[in-house]
């Protein structure tokens, strides 16, 4: 009976310190990415990344180490930084979104780390990558938008953007067909939804054949 208890009681014991330095280190994470938040706020942006880094290097697996690659992510796509060339800034944008989108699916940075990703592929900035393989990239990741994050106000464009890819650059006209048409199933009313109808009644027309089009209804329209 003693035994059974003082088992019990170091079970107890054992669960409470794990608990404890769990909540411990949640709690480091999160005072060590507001202090890089503030670097990256205050345009310290080298500085930032340091620590960001930091936190990913700490505490792999804690949310904050996921709003970290985020943020860091954000950084190496859309800032300058010294000693760090354009293109391999761009790659590491690129990799860091798309660990917070397979490692931490859940959170709410994962649908716009989706989305970001896909417009650096869409925008052929990766490096080591060939055209048509960038272009694929972009179409799954905004695929993971609208599927998985639907609710996102990034859904509609990524859906938008889908097609645009599908029908202009990778010349999948029946698959553009399909994007566009469930495009308009699904958002009727959009800002976009005139720029869908008029990309589906051109579907594999040349874009000088279009603007020929367009000249001769302008031509029309004003001789009557």
């Amino acid at each position: 009976m003693v035994r059974k208890l003082q088992r019990s009681f170091l079970v107890f014991a054992s669960l409470i310190l794990v608990l404890s330095l769990t909540n411990c280190s949640s709690r480091q994470a999160r005072e060590s990415y507001e202090s890089a938040k503030k670097l990256s706020d205050g345009k310290k942006y080298s500085e930032a990344v340091k620590e960001f880094e930091t936190v990913v290097k700490d505490y792999p697996k804690n949310e904050y180490a996921a709003k970290s690659m985020y943020e860091l992510a954000n950084i190496y796509g859309h800032q300058n930084l010294p000693d760090v060339k354009k293109e391999d800034a761009y790659q590491k944008a690129a990799d860091y979104y798309l660990k917070v989108v397979n490692g931490f699916p859940d959170l709410p940075e994962a649908g716009k780390c989706a989305m970001e990703s896909g417009k650096l592929y869409q925008s052929l900035l990766v490096p080591n990558v060939t055209k048509e393989e960038s272009l694929n990239n972009a179409v799954t990741l905004y695929k993971k938008v609208v599927e998985k994050y639907s609710d996102s106000p990034d859904a509609e464009p990524a859906l938008f953007m889908i097609g645009f890819i599908q029908a202009n650059e990778l010349k999948q006209i029946d698959s553009a067909k399909t994007s566009y048409q469930t495009f308009l199933q699904k958002y009727p009313n959009s800002k976009l939804a005139n720029s869908v109808k008029l990309e589906l009644n051109n579907l594999g027309v040349a874009p000088e054949e279009i603007l020929k089009k367009q000249t001769e209804q302008k031509a029309s329209g004003s001789s009557k």
